[in-house]
């Protein structure tokens, strides 16, 4: 496994970085739905927008006011960023694995209204891209995977990106104990250097300007029941200048729920493990009095936090959740990982889906399941094998992570959606039907 760890050190690469483009728009706030009206939604349509790009994640908008063009309430153009991973090539001669191409941060920009599924029709732009070379002391992973062109990719390293209300772009990763800031003028600095950022894999920009950071825990290397620093929620004032723990989470690394039962497994935590984080709506934070969703992959459990940071149990999914987003109304919305009970057997146990997520009752239902088999999955990463509620052993994709942007009008519900392994950016609508209770 080689040394590489680090490899976010914008501050003295990301100087390429161009001006964001900036159109004023209007601020669109969708109608707010009112007791008793539940709502359903339905699938209107799925369009890819974008493939072939590495280890595809940290989605953000770079317009957060928008206005909504089209007669039929779909949003025409979407406009933002997300983080493209690096590839590793195999020099054993020359000291083993080298950087092949550079992480990048990219702008991508379409047309929705001209879309007729084709990639061509969507803009990817590099507004930033990381040096390698400079930081091969220092960057590790999980492992390396081999992929059909020859090249590697890092295993569970987890990129993230954030544009904020003032239009700087912070950059994080799992692998580093520093975020980065990058003006729209290309001068870069250290946003927030900190031992307790490290570990970090969401971060969200709140109502209150805050940007609140969830960082995995870290679990003693000779002891597993030892927790050195629990999965917790920090905060930091948006001039980078505090930093504070908001609240913690419900912190272990049971052993007993995978296979095998390594005695060192609890030392990859970091780039097992996913911790996502969304601020609830806030006709949903009068409603229930959540402030936050947080869901926990490895646990299989979503918490809601409330103005006191007091956290409780909200649900315990089936298979293993990322928080996608929330309604207008407080619906948490959340995607689950594919999985399945052999590499040996062509049927998955649960293909990647949608819930919405009902926080009173803690019921899920699905809205939206993508169409994949195992093959789909076992030429993009490594598998982790977890043990089901049923006791039985299943795979799970290593580092698998996905990122959305939630659009929402009257009628209908969008999502920009990513997912790591496949490596692609799609565009997903939703019909949303009122049901009376």
């Amino acid at each position: 496994m080689g040394k590489f760890k680090n490899f976010l050190r914008i501050g003295a690469l990301a100087g390429l970085i161009t001006l964001l483009p900036y159109c004023k728009k209007e601020n669109y706030e969708p109608p707010i739905q009112e007791d008793p009206i539940e709502t359903e939604y339905k699938i209107l349509s799925r369009k890819n927008l974008a493939g072939g790009l590495t280890s595809p994640s940290g989605l953000s908008e770079i317009d957060k006011l928008y206005s909504l063009k089209s007669s039929n309430g779909i949003a025409d153009d979407l406009n933002g960023i997300l983080t493209n991973g690096a590839t590793f090539q195999d020099l054993w001669a020359e000291g083993g694995i080298q950087p092949l191409q550079n992480p990048k941060v990219l702008q991508f920009s379409t047309d929705l209204s001209k879309s007729s599924n084709t990639l061509s029709e969507v803009v990817l732009t590099t507004l930033c891209e990381f040096d390698l070379k400079e930081y091969t002391s220092d960057f590790d992973s999980y492992g390396y995977f081999p992929r059909a062109d020859s090249s590697r990719i890092a295993q569970g390293v987890l990129l993230d990106a954030l544009v904020l209300n003032d239009r700087n772009i912070l950059t994080s990763s799992n692998s580093s104990d520093k975020i980065f800031r990058t003006s729209e003028l290309g001068v870069v600095n250290i946003f927030k250097q900190d031992e307790r950022l490290n570990r970090i894999t969401d971060m969200i920009q709140g109502e209150d300007n805050k940007i609140y950071v969830a960082a995995v825990e870290e679990i003693d290397y000779l002891d597993s029941n030892k927790i050195v620093s629990p999965k917790r929620i920090l905060s930091i004032s948006s001039d980078g200048e505090l930093i504070n723990t908001e609240f913690e989470l419900p912190s272990s690394f049971d052993l007993d729920n995978f296979f095998p039962e390594s005695s060192g497994l609890w030392r990859k935590a970091p780039y097992i493990e996913k911790l996502k984080i969304v601020e609830n709506s806030p006709a949903g934070k009068e409603k229930s009095g959540v402030k936050f969703y947080v869901s926990d992959l490895l646990k299989r459990r979503i918490y809601g936090v409330g103005e006191d940071n007091n956290v409780r149990f909200v649900a315990e999914t089936e298979w293993n959740p990322s928080i996608l987003g929330v309604d207008s109304i407080g619906t948490p919305i959340y995607a689950t990982s594919p999985v399945w009970r052999t590499v040996y057997y062509n049927t998955l146990a649960n293909q990647m889906s949608i819930f919405i997520l009902n926080p009173e009752t803690g019921e899920s239902k699905v809205i939206h399941t993508f169409n994949e088999t195992v093959k789909d999955y076992l030429s993009t990463g490594e598998l982790i094998q977890v043990k089901g509620k049923d006791g039985l052993k299943y795979s799970m994709p290593l580092g698998l992570d996905v990122s959305a942007i939630v659009k929402e009008s009257k009628d209908t519900l969008e999502l920009l959606f990513t997912n790591s392994h496949r490596g692609t950016l799609e565009d997903l609508v939703f019909v949303k039907t009122p049901v009376e209770k």
